[in-house]
């Protein structure tokens, strides 16, 4: 058995049927891939979906745990896992048809044993382009070698479901996510790269669909989710600048990331409906682990964000017709959290 689909299931009774039938239509043999569903404690029909297809399919299998967040369900998916690979899917996400066995066919069948294969994905929201996105197109290998010469010259890429990972390769430098409440895939991603002899094919193959939903909790606006939110973009900044101290790859190709992560804490503020006093505590934890202010000035959109954290009531009134742009026209964009 070459691969192991591991797919965290909460409360996505929606989607998961669309998911399972995508990996169904991927090409391969029953007896080539498993697919490791990890019900975290759901409480909608998804769970029962499942069981279904895991009546009908062998090579399906559901295990139940008690809710600990994406984490520990994917964790949990690792120690289950019998497939030399390890692909881990969003249960409300999708592969184009045929995309694994073209993976395999193409790339592991001359390569065999190489630690990572990365592919790429495409965002499917209110402006998908199905005629344009709902085929494989012609690709190409576009690098062969070790994580440290990738790393160098491309950074890292943080998303854990745009690559098949070696499940031995997990197991032996016991790499594992860890349980934040946003940014599991940064840090495990950085846990993966520090074994920089390891060795890795990135494809820019696209089979694989990112779907942003409604009422999910990356395009959530509750104040109580943004603000935890908040807090985690304030964690992942620690994290990184430390690894960032300490790591032997190139400094710069951290600082894209984080910039990242600093934009959407802003944008993700001005969605939110807080008083001044909260605005006010917030800005005053981020400044002091020293997120703000950004030191890229050059940007004038940093520099404008320099000015308006400075006044917590030019925050809250901005906030105002930030939302009303925020739901219709910039929530669908969001990509991740």
């Amino acid at each position: 058995m070459w691969l192991s689909f591991v797919i965290p299931l909460y409360n996505c009774e929606k989607y998961i049927l669309t998911c399972l039938d995508s990996i169904l239509n991927q090409g391969l043999d029953n007896d080539e891939y498993e697919v490791i569903v990890v019900n975290d404690g759901s409480t909608d029909d998804g769970v029962s979906i499942v069981d279904n297809y895991c009546k009908r399919y062998k090579n399906f299998r559901l295990v139940n745990k008690e809710n600990g967040g994406v984490a520990s369900a994917r964790n949990r998916g690792i120690e289950e896992a019998r497939g030399e690979y390890i692909h881990f899917m969003d249960a409300d996400d999708r592969l184009l048809p045929e995309g694994m066995n073209t993976l395999r066919d193409t790339v592991l069948r001359d390569n065999p044993h190489v630690d990572m294969v990365t592919f790429w994905a495409h965002t499917v929201d209110r402006y998908y382009d199905s005629d344009e996105w709902e085929h494989i197109r012609p690709f190409k290998i576009l690098y062969k070698g070790s994580f440290w010469e990738y790393g160098n010259k491309y950074g890292f890429g943080w998303s854990s479901w745009i690559r098949i990972i070696l499940r031995d390769f997990l197991i032996r430098h016991n790499i594992r996510f860890k349980n934040y409440y946003i940014g599991e895939d940064v840090q495990f991603m950085m846990d993966v790269f520090t074994v920089t002899t390891a060795t890795i094919i990135a494809t820019n193959l696209n089979i694989y669909r990112y779907c942003v939903r409604d009422g999910s909790a990356l395009t959530s606006v509750d104040n109580l989710h943004i603000k935890k939110i908040l807090h985690g973009y304030i964690g992942l900044f620690k994290n990184i600048r430390i690894m960032e101290l300490s790591s032997p790859y190139r400094k710069d190709i951290f600082e894209k990331e984080i910039e990242h992560f600093r934009y959407s804490f802003f944008i993700r503020m001005l969605s939110a409906s807080f008083s001044i006093k909260e605005i006010r505590t917030i800005l005053e934890e981020a400044k002091a682990e020293k997120f703000y202010p950004i030191d890229n000035t050059r940007k004038k959109l940093t520099a404008y964000i320099n000015i308006i954290v400075c006044f917590p009531l030019l925050v809250y009134v901005l906030s105002k017709p930030f939302r009303y742009i925020f739901i219709p026209y910039i929530k669908p964009r969001i990509h991740r959290n």
